[in-house]
């Protein structure tokens, strides 16, 4: 069975809300090199949670500096794709946070996120804006408990 494609029809809705996430959510500017971001945030909240194992010094090491590291992981907060209690460093998955990961998979993984973006993707619902239900995984792609 092929790959699936990030212009296949089934996948377009996907695609218009990572669009979204990464194009409205986040400070993101699509010239430089937008991909060594995306990649960034992938990573990250592929370690999360952050307070487990010291996980939040390797996002440290990945963003560079202690500065970069607030900054970064204090935007990924405000987008709501991760959250945090006492320590932003502790930080861990939101339900859109996990969306996300899930997302990126349905489109062929990060390597393909940059041509979804740059390419088919847009705002979805005529650029009338999102619900928390847009970005639930659906009930039969979440394995079994």
């Amino acid at each position: 069975m092929p790959e699936p494609s990030p212009t296949d029809p089934a996948l377009e809705d996907v695609a218009d809300h990572l669009y979204v996430i990464f194009c409205d959510k986040l400070p993101y500017c699509g010239c430089g090199t937008p991909d060594a971001g995306y990649r960034l945030i992938h990573q990250i909240l592929t370690l999360a949670p952050l307070y487990e194992d010291q996980r939040w010094q390797q996002v440290e090491a990945l963003c560079g500096t202690p500065g970069a590291h607030q900054l970064v992981l204090a935007a990924l907060n405000d987008a709501d794709l991760l959250e945090h209690g006492s320590v932003i460093s502790g930080s861990w998955l939101t339900d859109r946070g996990r969306w996300v990961l899930w997302a990126i998979e349905q489109i062929g993984g990060i390597d393909a996120l940059e041509a979804v973006i740059d390419g088919p993707a847009g705002y979805p619902h005529d650029a009338e804006g999102c619900t928390d239900a847009c970005f639930t995984i659906p009930a039969e792609a979440k394995p079994a408990p």
